[in-house]
């Protein structure tokens, strides 16, 4: 190795000197001058081994220019064998010259073999040591630089997070300040109210609601997404339909900016093998993108092209635009560069991700383009055309099932959301009775007949899960449908170990529920 070298300066009476070293392993490399000496050292050294009367006509000074350059780790051991015929005191000056530039030792001339081998070791542990040494700082200073990197990148991480709870709030915010305003509106005097506002404060909390629930679907399909818990439901899909889908979603808020939609979509478009659903939302969130960042008044263009290997859904504006540093992280959640160019226009980012992690989930991939700031954007969903069954035929909508009346216990904490459902229901026939604690919820279902539990998870004491199985063990047919804020997986897969037959997320959309309810006996089991 390099590192281990004997570089030795020799003269016409210690040229017998390095073959005895060699002999016993060392890896020597002579240097017939200091200057090849001096040379040498940069390509790595153990020690030097050097004659006295070198060191005379200015080798010194070229040696201590050398060592001088050495890292604050190396003190190079230097093993300088003296006169033969020269006074001890010449000795001692010579290592007082090299005293400060290196670690110097003195051998007397003639040169015993054993001296030289056993001063050799010596030099060759010490410089092995310092190897260590440096090996350690360097360890240490990648493990520093690794750990400032880290906190640059966590307190970077933190930052953003702040950043986009800030903005959650924000979305959050906006629709409860409407609700809450249209909830004013219903409270005026009757003579301040006209006809008109009824409708328009029920579709206004209507639209809100909808609203913030899009945006805590979106967050844990980002959440579920990551983790590998969502699964496609693949199935012929005809992308024309999915366009027409997407665009009745965001109609209303195209319509509402005054913005002109333009449809391109190619004519016989084959099926692909596809979730629809997701494809749905893809599309959609496109859509509302291009209309929150496109100023009143804008053109938005929706095109569908078949090509041999794949088909390509385009979304273009011509709104604000994408500045070049945000345009590489413009699909990664937290990552985003400075948000502000768009932040006056609302949105949390999470739509972009979910586009991007919903299309490769389909084996296909994403991209945005734009000129830059005031030049609108284009984004381009590339999905590859695999090989599908024949397309069966889609059955037409049906209208609401009818449900007979039921039987139902409402459980939940929140009095006014478990009062709301009472009322819903009891609107539909059902005879609902509500409870907002465990404990008082178990005792009705043990005193009352029932056919249906619709039971809050997260119950102050008794939990919904225990709930549950304690309901189940005195009800063993009753229907069990766990409805609540908590949609992790882990929190399905306790509501499927606690006995419940449906899982429901708030808000939930009430045909949903009724579709649940339809299935169900009106008579309740025996007690």
């Amino acid at each position: 190795m390099q590192d281990e070298r004997i570089l030795f300066r020799t003269t016409p009476d210690t040229r017998e000197l390095p073959r005895l070293l060699e002999g016993r392993g060392f890896l020597v490399r002579e240097c017939r001058s200091m200057e090849t000496l001096c040379a040498e050292m940069a390509g790595g050294v153990g020690a030097v081994v050097l004659a006295e009367e070198s060191l005379e006509s200015g080798g010194v000074r070229r040696l201590s220019r050398t060592l001088s350059r050495q890292p604050p780790w190396s003190d190079v051991p230097i093993l300088v064998l003296g006169r033969e015929d020269s006074p001890p005191e010449t000795g001692w000056k010579t290592l007082e010259a090299l005293d400060p530039i290196g670690l110097a030792s003195l051998i007397d001339r003639p040169v015993r073999p054993a001296a030289l081998l056993n001063a050799t070791r010596v030099a060759l542990r010490a410089r092995q040591r310092q190897y260590e040494l440096r090996d350690h700082i360097e360890e240490r200073i990648e493990l520093e630089d690794r750990l400032r990197r880290k906190t640059r990148e966590l307190s970077a991480a933190d930052l953003r997070k702040e950043h986009f709870l800030a903005m959650l709030a924000h979305e959050m915010r906006t629709p409860l300040g409407a609700i809450r305003n249209a909830i004013r509106v219903l409270g005026l005097p009757d003579r301040e109210k006209d006809a008109d506002r009824l409708p328009w404060a029920v579709r206004t909390v209507g639209r809100q609601v909808d609203l913030m629930a899009r945006v805590l679907d979106d967050l844990q399909d980002v959440t579920r997404i990551s983790r590998g818990k969502i699964e496609l439901r693949t199935q012929p899909v005809d992308l024309a339909s999915v366009l027409s889908r997407a665009v009745d979603a965001t109609l209303p808020l195209i319509e509402s900016r005054g913005h002109r939609l333009v449809r391109d979509v190619a004519p016989e478009v084959p099926a692909i093998g596809a979730d629809p659903d997701r494809l749905v939302q893809i599309v959609t969130n496109l859509l509302g993108n291009a209309a929150r960042y496109t100023e009143r008044g804008g053109r938005i263009e929706l095109s569908l092209e078949a090509r041999s290997d794949e088909m390509r859904i385009r979304v273009r504006d011509n709104g604000i635009g994408i500045p070049g540093d945000v345009l590489p992280r413009i699909f990664d959640l937290y990552k985003q560069a400075n948000r502000s160019w768009y932040r006056s226009q609302g949105g949390l980012g999470i739509g972009l991700t979910l586009v991007r992690m919903l299309t490769e989930l389909h084996g296909g991939r994403v991209e945005a383009a734009s000129d830059g700031p005031g030049r609108g954007s284009e984004f381009t969903v590339r999905l590859p055309r695999h090989a599908v069954a024949p397309e069966t035929a889609i059955p037409s909508e049906v209208e609401a099932p009818v449900v007979a009346s039921l039987r139902i216990l409402v459980v939940d904490d929140n009095e006014d959301s478990a009062e709301s459902l009472r009322i819903l229901l009891a609107a539909r026939g059902h005879d609902v009775l509500v409870a907002n604690e465990g404990s008082k919820a178990l005792r009705t279902a043990r005193r009352e007949p029932l056919a249906v539990a619709i039971l809050d998870l997260g119950l102050p004491g008794l939990d919904g899960f225990e709930l549950a199985s304690s309901i189940r063990q005195d009800h063993p047919t009753v229907a069990l449908i766990a409805l609540t804020g908590y949609g992790t997986e882990e929190d399905r897969r306790l509501a499927r170990e606690a006995g419940f037959d449906h899982f429901l997320l708030k808000p939930m959309e009430l045909r949903v529920l009724e579709e649940i309810l339809s299935s169900i006996p009106s008579r309740p089991e025996p007690t």
